[in-house]
């Protein structure tokens, strides 16, 4: 999503309740980064959302409960929907890649109420019943090259809280999780009821992928670490798509607390308000450990109390010739705009990662400090002949 502060003003909010017990957890909006880029995003917007692979020191020390973000939602409750609820910050008209280019900032758009509805269960009904519903959730572990595909039961929410150029995202809870905190989730749907059902696997896909990447890079043993959020499939098969004989399906994450910050898109914009190393540092070394075959761009997330990051969202540009990632998904021209306005920083230079300049690798290991890991050009192929099993 484009992220755009509207002025000084602020809708009046409700106080949220607390939750009956702590937990931890809270949530940044997830941002489709298919066919929109958000050149221009809010270094402060304040979003959030927990990911159960987060370290516990965390997850569990750090962030111990937050208010319950949608407390109509939890298991019996029957007290109406709250909404529409207003969008303080509506975004911009979407940039379409690759005629884009670095547009200007537009003039905020004026806050509006968010009227879009869930897709409505077979009764007529958008909310989901008191005791909550019940879907199939698929889930893609690239370190073990599987797919976890479960039933669970739960409960999304009548109207949206946030809304972007291409998905509404909407409060869940997850009731196959502990009471409290842990089952906040967000659930985030296309406008257009015609997106094919892939572009949300693929989602998950690049997802996962990205997080194997992080693990990769957290193995050199860094002063930071970065981890990304779960990202996962629901199908809902009580709901009716608009479109006949359709499927309603959302990509939901964990609903996490936390100052959101995006770093970077998906066609070489830097945050001039966020001069941070690790953020490119990573983009650089999934370009080195992929062996020049893909890069993860769109870098965004939040920052934890002991500086590790939390990322979502990711894009990734890959080696014309390789299965693609989508209309945002621009290949050679993707990879070369990083590298054009990439400049290697102390860790790059730390790690020996070998720069890339009109196309050629450059190696310099005069100030390497770390032995780099043998690269895998596989990863993608890797990625796609497992994940297009839970797709049939």
């Amino acid at each position: 999503y484009s992220q755009h502060r509207a002025g000084s003003w602020q809708p009046p909010q409700p106080q949220p309740q607390p939750h009956p017990q702590p937990g931890s957890v809270s949530h940044r909006h997830g941002s489709m980064s298919i066919t929109t880029t958000s050149t221009h995003s809010s270094a402060s917007s304040h979003r959030s959302r927990r990911s159960t692979s987060m370290p516990s020191s965390w997850s569990d020390r750090k962030v111990c409960s937050h208010p319950d973000p949608a407390p109509h939602l939890n298991h019996g409750v029957r007290h109406p929907a709250p909404g529409p609820r207003i969008n303080p910050n509506p975004p911009a008209p979407p940039q379409y890649a690759p005629h884009f280019g670095i547009p200007a900032i537009p003039a905020p758009n004026r806050p509006q109420p968010m009227t879009t509805l869930a897709p409505p269960l077979r009764n007529g009904c958008p909310l989901s019943p008191p005791e909550g519903e019940i879907v199939t959730k698929h889930t893609f572990n690239f370190s073990t090259k599987s797919w976890a595909t479960v039933k669970i039961r739960v409960r999304i929410d009548k109207y949206p809280f946030q809304e972007g150029t291409l998905r509404s995202v909407f409060y869940m809870k997850d009731f196959s999780r502990p009471a409290g905190p842990r089952q906040d989730y967000v659930a985030k749907i296309s406008k257009d009821p015609r997106e094919p059902v892939e572009s949300y696997f693929q989602d998950c896909e690049m997802q996962a992928l990205a997080a194997y990447l992080a693990q990769e890079f957290n193995k050199l043993s860094l002063p930071k670490k970065i981890d990304y959020l779960e990202a996962s499939v629901i199908e809902c098969h009580d709901r009716v798509s608009p479109v006949p004989g359709g499927r309603v399906v959302f990509a939901v994450e964990p609903y996490i607390h936390g100052t959101f910050c995006k770093y970077t898109n998906n066609y070489g914009w830097i945050n001039p308000g966020a001069p941070r190393n690790s953020p490119q540092t990573f983009s650089h070394f999934t370009h080195y450990f992929s062996q020049g075959t893909l890069v993860v761009v769109d870098i965004q997330g939040i920052t934890d109390e002991d500086g590790n990051d939390h990322y979502t969202d990711p894009q990734i540009h890959t080696r014309p010739g390789l299965p693609s990632f989508g209309k945002a998904d621009l290949r050679a021209e993707g990879i070369q705009k990083f590298f054009e306005t990439h400049e290697c920083n102390s860790i790059c230079h730390a790690l020996g990662l070998p720069r890339v300049k009109n196309g050629k690798v450059i190696h310099d290991t005069s100030g390497q400090q770390r032995t780099l890991p043998v690269p895998n050009p596989n990863l993608i192929w890797e990625l796609k002949k497992y994940c297009s099993e839970a797709r049939d």
